[in-house]
Order: C-alpha cells, then sequence, then structure tokens
C-alpha cells in the first residue's frame, strides 16, 4: 500500500492546493445508484424540498417518512418513485452496504489530508483519507478537478466519523468532473451547512442532514439511521456541469416551439421567462404543485425525452438567480433553455444557473456592464493588469507580490486574492477567491477570469498581454512536457505542458492515437496500455505556437 500525506499548516499564503493520486475504479451502487435520499429508521422533511429521483427507506415504512406531498401533504416534492419496505428498498439497502464496503476498503495509493480540512483545495481524481478520521470543509470551497476526464473518480474516506460542511460552502467540479463519480465514505454521520451546496454520493453508516437551503447534486444514503431535510434540492445527472454563465445582455433567444413569448423583455421571476425547445415540443411546462418558486418542463420528440426543475434561489421571495438541473431524459437532440440556461438530453450537461434578471432580444440588463481591459497592452508586473468584473470593482491594493480585488454586483459580491509565483519556464499569477456573498459575479485580470462557482485560476506567464500584442521575444520561447508529480500510478499519467509564453490553448497527442485539440488547460489525464509513447503538447496563441515532446514507457 502507497500513502502520501498533504500538510496543510505549511500552506497558510497557498489558498488552493493541487494534488494528484492514483487512478479509482468507481464504486458499484447497484439498485441503489436510482435513489436520491435511502434511509433505514426515518426520512424527515420540513420546507419545499425537491427529491428529483427516488425515495425509498428500509426496514422501516412509510409511516416514518414525513414532510412530503404524496404522503402527508407536506411540502416536499418527490419527482421520482417512493419505495418504503417493499423489495426495492430492501435490496438497495443490501446494495448500499456492499458499495460502502467497497469505498472503506480502499486503500492502494491513498492520500493522506492530515488536518482533514478540505476548503480551500483543489483536488484531482484519486482516493483521499483524512488524518483525522474525519473531513470539514470549513476554510473555502473545495475544487476537484478531474483534468479533462469525465470518467475519472474521486474517493473520500472517514474511516470511524464525520463530514461537516459550514454554511454557504461548496463543492465546485471543474473540468468534465462528473458528480456520480465522487463518493463520501463517512464512518458516522454527514451534516451540510445552511446554503451551502455539495456534489456527490455520500455513503454514512449512520445518518445523513442537509440543513436549511442545502442543495446535494448527488445522493443522500444512509445505512443505519435517518436522513434529515430542510428546504433542500437533491439531484444527480451523470453529466459534468456546465459553469454558470454571468452578465447575460442583449441575448437572441431561437425561436424554436417558444411559447408565452416577448421579445426585447426582461424578467425578474423564473414563471415569467419564456421556455424554449429545440428539437422537440414542450408537453409539460407548471409550476410545482406545492410551492411556487420552481418550474418543471418536459420536452419530446418521436423517440426522446428531456424533463428538467428549475428553481429560484436563495428563495421565492426575493430571488437573485434560478438553477436549472436534469432530472430525466433518454436518447440525444433536445435542448431545453430558460433565458440563457440550457440543458441538454446528450450527456453534456446536467446543471444550469442564470441571474436575474433575465433579458432577451435587445433589452439590456440592469446589471452594471463589465469594464473592458485594454484593447492592446502587456504587463510585466501583476498589479498593473487591468482588472474588470460583472458589476463594480471596489477595491483594489497590492502588497508585495500579491493583490486583492473586491467586485461588487447587484446579486452578490467577490474578494479575490492573486499572487506571482515562479516555475521552470518563468512567472506567472494565481487568483483565489478568498470570500463571497450571494452568486458572486466573474472577476478578471487581463484575459484570466475567476468564473461564479470558481475558488481558484491559474493566470499568464509574464509579460501578460492583452488584445493583439506579442510580448517582447515570446516567438522565442520553448515549450517543456513534464509528468505531474506522484505520477505515473501503473499506466496512468498527468502531464503538464510548460509554455514559455501565454498559451490561449493546447493540442496535445497521447502517442497511441488519440488526440485532445484546443484545449484550453495546461494538464490532461490519460490512461495507456503497457508499451512506449511520445507525448507532445502544443502551446499556441494568435501569434504563435511551441511544441513540447516526451517518451514514456509503460
Amino acid at each position: 500500500m502507497k500513502t502520501q500525506t498533504i500538510g496543510l499548516t505549511l500552506l497558510i499564503a497557498l489558498l488552493a492546493v493541487a494534488s494528484v493520486s492514483a487512478a479509482q475504479a468507481p464504486i458499484d451502487l447497484g439498485t441503489a445508484a436510482d435513489f436520491g435520499v435511502l434511509a433505514a429508521t426515518a426520512v424527515t422533511n420540513t420546507g419545499p424540498t425537491v427529491i428529483a429521483n427516488d425515495l425509498g427507506i428500509s426496514p422501516n415504512d412509510d409511516s416514518s417518512i414525513t414532510g412530503f406531498a404524496s404522503i402527508d401533504s407536506g411540502p416536499g416534492v418527490v419527482n421520482g418513485d417512493i419505495h418504503a419496505a417493499d423489495a426495492v428498498a430492501a435490496q438497495a439497502q443490501v446494495d448500499l452496504t456492499t458499495a460502502y464496503n467497497d469505498a472503506a476498503g480502499r486503500v492502494t495509493d491513498a492520500v493522506v489530508i492530515s488536518s482533514g480540512e478540505l476548503g480551500g483545495l483543489t483536488l484531482t481524481p484519486g482516493l483521499y483519507q483524512s488524518g483525522v478520521s474525519s473531513f470539514a470543509i470549513s476554510a473555502g470551497d473545495l475544487t476537484l478537478d478531474a483534468m479533462g476526464n469525465d470518467s475519472a473518480v474521486f474517493i473520500f474516506q472517514m474511516p470511524a466519523s464525520t463530514l461537516t460542511t459550514i454554511s454557504n460552502t461548496r463543492v465546485i467540479l471543474v473540468n468534465q468532473t462528473s458528480p456520480c463519480n465522487v463518493f463520501w465514505q463517512v464512518g458516522s454521520s454527514a451534516t451540510l451547512g445552511t446554503n451551502s451546496a455539495f456534489e456527490g454520493t455520500i455513503l454514512a453508516l449512520a445518518s445523513v442532514t442537509l440543513t436549511t437551503g442545502a442543495d446535494l447534486q448527488g445522493r443522500a444514503l444512509a445505512r443505519t439511521g435517518a436522513v434529515t431535510l430542510d428546504s433542500n434540492d437533491v439531484s444527480f445527472s451523470c453529466a459534468p456541469p456546465v459553469i454558470p454563465p454571468t452578465n447575460q445582455t442583449n441575448t437572441t433567444i431561437p425561436p424554436t416551439n417558444q411559447t408565452n413569448t416577448t421579445i426585447d423583455a426582461c424578467y425578474d421571476w423564473l414563471k415569467d421567462i419564456p421556455a424554449v425547445c429545440v428539437g422537440g415540443t414542450i408537453t409539460v411546462n407548471t409550476d410545482l404543485v406545492t410551492f411556487d418558486n420552481c418550474r418543471h418542463i418536459t420536452c419530446v420528440n418521436d423517440t426522446n425525452t428531456l424533463e428538467i426543475t428549475a428553481c429560484e434561489k436563495p428563495d421565492e421571495i426575493n430571488p437573485t438567480y434560478f438553477e436549472m438541473y436534469r432530472t430525466e431524459w433518454t436518447g440525444t437532440g433536445i435542448e431545453v433553455c430558460l433565458g440563457d440556461a440550457c440543458l441538454t438530453n446528450d450527456g453534456l450537461s446536467g446543471f444550469a444557473t442564470q441571474e436575474f434578471p433575465v433579458c432577451i432580444g435587445d433589452a439590456t440588463s440592469p446589471i452594471p456592464p463589465e469594464t473592458p481591459p485594454p484593447s492592446e497592452a502587456c504587463f510585466s508586473q501583476l498589479q498593473d493588469i487591468p482588472a474588470s468584473c460583472a458589476g463594480a470593482i471596489t477595491q483594489d491594493s497590492a502588497s508585495g507580490a500579491c493583490r486583492t480585488v473586491s467586485c461588487s454586483s447587484s446579486v452578490g459580491s467577490v474578494d479575490v486574492l492573486s499572487c506571482e509565483k515562479t516555475d521552470s519556464s518563468g512567472t506567472y499569477f494565481e487568483m483565489y477567491r478568498q470570500s463571497w456573498t450571494g452568486l458572486p459575479p466573474r472577476l478578471c485580470l487581463g484575459n484570466d477570469c475567476l468564473q461564479p462557482g470558481w475558488g481558484y485560476e491559474r493566470g499568464d506567464y509574464f509579460p501578460v498581454c492583452i488584445g493583439t500584442t506579442t510580448p517582447v521575444n515570446e516567438t522565442a520561447q520553448t515549450t517543456t512536457l513534464s509528468i505531474a508529480p506522484w505520477f505515473p500510478q501503473g499506466g496512468n499519467y498527468v502531464f503538464i505542458c510548460n509554455a514559455g509564453f501565454t498559451a490561449t490553448s493546447y493540442d496535445w497527442t497521447y502517442g497511441d492515437g488519440s488526440k485532445l485539440l484546443d484545449y484550453s488547460q495546461n494538464n490532461v489525464y490519460h490512461s495507456y496500455a503497457s508499451g512506449n509513447y511520445d507525448v507532445t503538447c502544443t502551446a499556441k496563441n494568435a501569434q504563435t505556437s511551441s511544441t513540447g515532446t516526451l517518451t514514456i514507457t509503460v
């Protein structure tokens, strides 16, 4: 057994950590995969909870389920089936036990997080163990980066203790990370904090509690105890989420099957936004029966179906944005849009969101427009790079090699710390989200932007150039290709393309006949069979390109 340990006490100045563990096989959930919520003793709900998939309880029966419209006229809604003390629920509990034991039994190539604190980290696929038995997300957001591999698996082990998140924290999935490939093995109970956003399947030995407003893109599965809910959204889609769009203005919606359409208008309420179905016909377009801050839309064609649920956030009294979840789908070729938030049935997008007001056609949103950076310029220091945001910049100060920029909009605010860093290719900068309120606006330094929901962004190498300006001597720079720390693990590799200039995209050739072209990231994950392979990476921008090569033996 091999393990790696990450000590966090020395990372005070570094708010995001990238780490890499070996590739893991997914956890087979069996029939438990159909359930958004599964418990043994009780499922209790308070408030307008929506469970997009099945709800189950075993061995207790439906007398232990409370707070749902179909059970006791409660405020909760279950869009899937309810199984209480029947053969389906019993088998799901058996399969849950098998899955839990599988997750708990993984030991090979584990990475130990010594403090158990995951907040502020950026982690790549692998197996992670807590050095103190429990995991917490309390020091910021946790970002999971699949590095372009939508099959990459993350497993977190808490062998004898708890999983807790504090209020307003998020688990953020980037670069094709799928929530259905994220697993949390909890040795006792899991608690998600108020208004937090969590991703993945929770496999708890005892209980799972979602406090008020906590949302789960995944599953809450409790082996021996209860699942407690309070005004939550619980859904899962085995597809990577899309990054929320920002500053949506002056957008034209396709006219295909558009219902209740008003052109050139802005909308402050979800119920008023025209629904659009491309590739099919809308057959259902209604508010959910028990409360009025959600919509359910179904679009069908001759052979395929797409069903979505959209809900206002943070509540129906003063909504600032809405979220869309794909609940059921078959086949491909259908797209449903509300404003600029769109979902498809092609397996590529299971979640979308957009700020209010939602504007269509030539109508202009009152959200402050972004201040664009200069059209052409190069900058050799971090403090000189123009800052812009989807709102108004309220602070911009430098201290040593770091810089803090704050932005505020009508729907939220964000504070971003950026610092200069140096590696073998030169000096670049990194951006870290320190704090935020509401839906944080996008904030950019030059062409590098920290999007809503992101906790980390790696910036360009200096000189940082904007527009069509070419850095001095840029064409003379070279590109090198290296293997990430802790790799290879068997036939699994993570490659890093180190460009000596400001690259905007990368072409990868893996040497086994497969390629990845025009990729936005300078690192990729790839698996090989035994043999010799010549790997290349071509870093490029509008002015120049350079190729790095590496030969590996697997």
